[in-house]
């Protein structure tokens, strides 16, 4: 309804949430290039990473406000293109947008729930998103990732590693504003129209607790985080749960067997990529 086409940049603010994958989904079909802002990221970074992608639209959670707010005045955007998403279940509870910010999930009550016609007119090299470097030399980069990119996580990934099912939950502490949760874990539950199970933010001590909670089959890591878990004192019931295979990369050698036999794991599924790069590794033989 303001006129968002394709090849626009929206700057997406939110933590690990549904609204968050709602945005993306809804960017995605009408073209628009998702620029997912690291949520750690403050002051004069977050200014660069923003201003960065030049982005026609923002969205910023409830729970990021307070750090956009103080970098608002030096953010290159319009006054009135800054939308709001109250930290609720905005389905049920849409929050109150404060001054200065339109409220998404009121305005979007009356749009068409059918697709686009622009969804017929997107193609695998149109850009999707924006996924910025980590910043350890210097300033973070914004990082093109392509609709075509997307689909390889998703058929690679999803299809013929990882095999998920209607049945199964695949859990993820990680943040989706990197390529490892949005892409291969999401990519993984899409396609097989399996279940998503987002946590806000990693948590060694309530881990297990989610996954026994919320029935989940399988998980998505990265670097340290199997050694977290592994450093949880031991207890009687690290057994007691349903996953069968896990997805991720960085897993340390020492790490590795010792995790699989403390919590009875099947599958290893360790991937070696970058959001930069060109080539990926995929080990499938679980050793």
């Amino acid at each position: 309804s303001i006129g968002v086409k394709k090849g626009d940049v929206v700057a997406i603010y939110v933590e690990n949430r549904p609204e968050l994958l709602a945005v993306v989904i809804g960017c995605a079909k009408i073209g628009a290039v998702n620029a997912l802002l690291n949520t750690q990221q403050v002051g004069k970074v977050l200014t660069h990473s923003f201003n960065l992608v030049q982005p026609r639209v923002a969205v910023v959670g409830e729970e990021l406000q307070k750090h956009f707010d103080e970098v608002r005045e030096h953010l290159e955007i319009n006054a009135d293109a800054v939308y709001y998403l109250a930290d609720t279940n905005t389905l049920e509870d849409a929050g109150t947008a404060p001054a200065g910010y339109r409220n998404l999930a009121t305005e979007i009550r009356n749009a068409p729930a059918h697709d686009p016609d622009s969804v017929n007119r997107i193609y695998i090299e149109d850009p999707l998103f924006y996924i910025y470097t980590s910043g350890t030399t210097g300033l973070p980069k914004a990082v093109i990732f392509n609709h075509g990119r997307w689909m390889k996580a998703y058929g690679g990934f999803g299809v013929t590693v990882m095999d998920l099912q209607p049945r199964d939950r695949i859990y993820v502490t990680l943040p989706f504003y990197h390529a490892t949760g949005m892409c291969v874990c999401w990519g993984s539950a899409l396609a097989g129209a399996a279940g998503l199970v987002m946590a806000r933010k990693f948590s060694a001590s309530r881990f297990w607790e989610d996954i026994r909670k919320y029935d989940v089959t399988a998980f998505g890591y990265v670097g340290e985080l199997c050694r977290y878990l592994m450093e949880q004192p031991e207890k009687p019931n690290d057994r007691d749960h349903k996953v069968t295979k896990i997805i991720g990369n960085g897993m340390r050698p020492n790490v590795w067997r010792p995790f699989k036999q403390r919590f009875g794991i099947d599958k290893v599924y360790e991937l070696y990529a970058s959001s930069e790069g060109n080539v990926g590794f995929m080990n499938l033989l679980n050793f």
